[in-house]
């Protein structure tokens, strides 16, 4: 096997040779280009090809020895089996991914910009759930995860790229599919130039021009009708490449060498994505031999590379770019050949050490039978006697090998796999020891298994981002599933906008408990279980029951044992402060700790200025009860809150200036009202009535510190709503008894005046 010479080795320009201008898109002229720059990229990876086939053909089970070599010096009897300890490493660092999956009933968040904080709570952990229900309905997903962990855990690097830009589905690939520039840093975004070739039945192909052809007239279109339809005209059965080690090995492993060449016709197609100088992204279809027009041609089909491709990178190798990175199938190679011939050289022995020696004193008695089978006996010839020898002494020169050889392969494997099959051991242990070594392990682990859930983040952002387009249709591809989700979370009270209005870039992916491992997964909550478990609400009991649960069966038994139940945890905090704003709204001064969260209070107290702000713009309350409202809140939250919240903290810049606003127009509005009321005239009575009216310590405490710190949560937040209930009931009587005074009194003096006023009865007269 001999890699294919190609006539133009060069990759595309940015400059016109023709004008010396810069190609700002369409780099690639015509097929015949794309098909050699394709044929450069295969060639240079076709060494790296032959040794990710070595190691592949290993994984499944290729014998240590060459066959064909054993024949020819007559070697065929000696012991030539691969024991498959690098497919069970495989196996075993795979796992973790795999089993993340029964544990999890949410990918990650689903953070809405649609209505308030109380409607988010339970808004989006629906959107979050159906998005995952949707996404493992997809037939193809749980294949497609076991594919990308085994090639990320294998070769070291996977690929999960979109084949359009509408499509939330993706596909799986590795470095055999994908062709690029060597060199290049592992980071997508660095990717200039992507080639790959494939073989795709003839309607497919069709039914992509009939699609495009139903358009309404003026949209664009990007296939050339004509040329498919030519490519298609050339269909045939695809024979194996024998330039392509790995295909070779793949039809090797599926035992297709010899029947798999019957299949129905195809076309071999090269796809190419190019990177433009205006950053976008240009799509290309070509035929295999590069002729004609290009069967599809789409420029800036992408805004960027990582909206079409994602890369699980297991490390950025040794070189920090992409082809220097290597998988555990490659770390493990050399040990595990060595443990396959060792422990073949050990079967040798043994059937060596088994089998009888003769010796004979003439070449005359070799050629006759020495040993003879009469029914029950044996009958051995004269001249032939049995002959002690020595035995190997396999303790002393190959148990030791195998045992260094041993430690080798399973501290490498170790780091990969949770319990490796070599480590287990049947000798019972502690709960202690079982849980140093499970967070040993673990520690192990989390290297590799974080690197593939950042990926996954980033992949699953552009699911979502995909999946939330208003213009998903239920005809475009994958749009049957997008619209069942729309229509899931409609019917349990989610609206279209908060679907619409998804912040993507604030998704966090859930990762889970244990790193995919179940042991450490159970260690872990038993853990939480027997520590924290009294200390939290009934809330937080909730889902760590939940969690437990699923760490011993899975996520859906645990929904069914422990539903969720929306609405059990309202914040405390928050709560406090909104009573808070109520007793401060009636002059009250608020109950304050400084071991409450502040970064909740100051939230809340926020979102009353700005109700209140917002009446006093509508006109819907005068100015004077507004600021009397106002300042007490936010004289509370500069004095007693802010100076307790750290500067390091994200939220502390966003309150100074929100308070520093509201404070301009607080400050200012106190100075006018004040100006107003040294000018006003009011007589004494008036102003004894407006004393009497909000007597000095009228209003006390809600709640005294020492006893609501004694007291739990809820007892607190019962105790304050009732006394906050008794003093509005003081206050409602204590203003109608001054207003029923208040009314004999004038009453009283209206009676005096007109008494006083009165005309003096006339005199009798005799």
């Amino acid at each position: 096997m001999t890699p294919t010479t190609t006539a133009s080795p060069k990759l595309p320009a940015v400059v016109s040779l023709t004008d010396n201008k810069l190609i700002m898109r369409g780099r690639i002229k015509n097929s015949s280009d794309l098909q050699s720059i394709h044929q450069t990229l295969f060639n240079a990876d076709w060494e790296a090809s032959r040794k990710r086939a070595i190691v592949q053909d290993m994984a499944d089970g290729g014998a240590p020895y060459s066959t064909s070599h054993d024949a020819l010096h007559g070697m065929m009897g000696r012991a030539n089996i691969n024991f498959g300890q690098l497919a069970d490493a495989l196996t075993e660092a795979e796992m973790p991914y795999t089993n993340l999956l029964e544990s999890l009933d949410t990918f990650g968040t689903a953070p809405t910009h649609y209505g308030d904080e109380e409607t988010r709570i339970w808004q989006e952990p629906i959107i979050a759930e159906e998005l995952a229900r949707m996404i493992k309905s997809w037939p193809s997903f749980f294949p497609s995860w076991q594919l990308n962990a085994h090639l990320f855990k294998m070769e070291g690097i996977s690929f999960c790229f979109h084949e359009d830009d509408i499509d939330w589905r993706w596909k799986v690939k590795g470095l055999q599919y994908f062709k690029f520039p060597r060199e290049t840093p592992a980071d997508i975004e660095q990717l200039d130039l992507i080639t790959a070739q494939e073989a795709v039945y003839p309607h497919e192909l069709f039914q992509k021009i009939e699609a495009e052809s139903n358009l309404p007239e003026g949209e664009p279109k990007y296939w050339d009708r004509q040329a498919v339809i030519q490519a298609i005209k050339g269909a045939a059965p695809v024979g194996l490449d024998l330039n392509d080690w790995e295909a070779v090995q793949r039809a090797w492993k599926d035992n297709d060498l010899y029947w798999g060449l019957t299949q129905s016709p195809m076309v071999k197609i090269i796809h190419g994505w190019v990177k433009e100088l205006d950053g976008t992204i240009t799509h290309l279809i070509s035929t295999y031999q590069g002729e004609g027009n290009f069967l599809y041609k789409c420029e800036g089909k992408f805004t960027r590379m990582a909206s079409m491709l994602t890369a699980y990178t297991d490390g950025i190798g040794t070189n920090g770019d992409f082809h220097s990175i290597r998988g555990l199938g490659y770390k493990l190679f050399p040990a595990a050949s060595g443990q396959n011939r060792l422990r073949c050289k050990m079967l040798d022995l043994a059937c060596i050490e088994a089998t009888p020696f003769l010796s004979s004193p003439s070449e005359d008695a070799i050629t006759d039978r020495s040993i003879t089978p009469m029914g029950p006996f044996m009958v051995l010839e004269n001249k032939a006697q049995f002959t002690t020898r020595a035995p190997t002494n396999v303790q002393q020169n190959l148990v030791p090998v195998m045992q260094m050889i041993d430690g080798v392969y399973n501290g490498k494997s170790a780091a990969s796999a949770p319990v490796a099959t070599s480590q287990s051991s049947r000798t019972q242990k502690t709960k202690y020891q079982v849980q140093t070594e499970t967070e040993q392990q673990g520690t192990l682990l989390s290297g590799g298994f974080f690197l593939f859930m950042s990926a996954w983040e980033r992949h699953y952002k552009n699911v979502v981002r995909r999946v939330i387009n208003p213009d998903y249709l239920p005809t475009d591809p994958g749009g049957e599933a997008v619209h069942s989700f729309r229509l899931r979370c409609l019917k349990r009270g989610v609206p279209m906008e908060a679907i619409d209005k998804l912040d993507v870039e604030a998704i966090q992916i859930n990762m889970g408990v244990g790193k995919g491992s179940i042991g450490e997964r159970r260690v872990v909550l038993d853990t939480l279980n027997s520590v924290i478990y009294d200390r939290l609400d009934q809330k937080g009991r909730q889902i760590l029951d939940r969690a437990t649960v699923a760490s011993y069966t899975n996520a859906a038994f645990a929904n069914l044992l422990i539903p969720d139940q929306p609405g059990t945890r309202p914040p405390i905090d928050a709560q406090i402060a909104k009573m808070e704003n109520s007793v401060m709204s009636m002059g009250q001064p608020p109950a304050f700790e400084v071991n409450q969260d502040h970064v909740v209070h100051v939230e809340t107290h926020l979102e009353r200025l700005y109700e209140i702000n917002t009446q006093l713009e509508e006109r819907a309350i005068e100015l004077r009860p507004a600021i009397d409202q106002m300042q007490p809140i936010w004289e509370h939250c500069i004095q007693d809150h802010m100076p307790l919240i750290s500067p390091q903290n994200p939220d502390h810049a966003r309150f100074k200036e929100a308070l520093q606003q509201l404070g301009e127009l607080i400050t200012n509005s106190r100075k006018h009202l004040d100006a107003e009321d040294a000018k006003a005239q009011e007589d004494a009575e008036v102003e004894g009535a407006m004393a009497e009216e909000t007597p000095a310590g009228m209003f006390r405490s809600a709640v005294d510190a020492n006893t609501r710190a004694a007291l739990p949560d809820q007892v607190i937040i019962e105790k304050e709503r009732a006394k906050i209930a008794q003093d509005a009931e003081e206050l409602r009587m204590k203003t109608e008894a001054h207003n029923q005074d208040k009314a004999i009194k004038d009453v009283k003096l209206a009676l005096e005046v007109k008494k006083a006023n009165a005309p003096a009865p006339a005199k009798k007269t005799a």
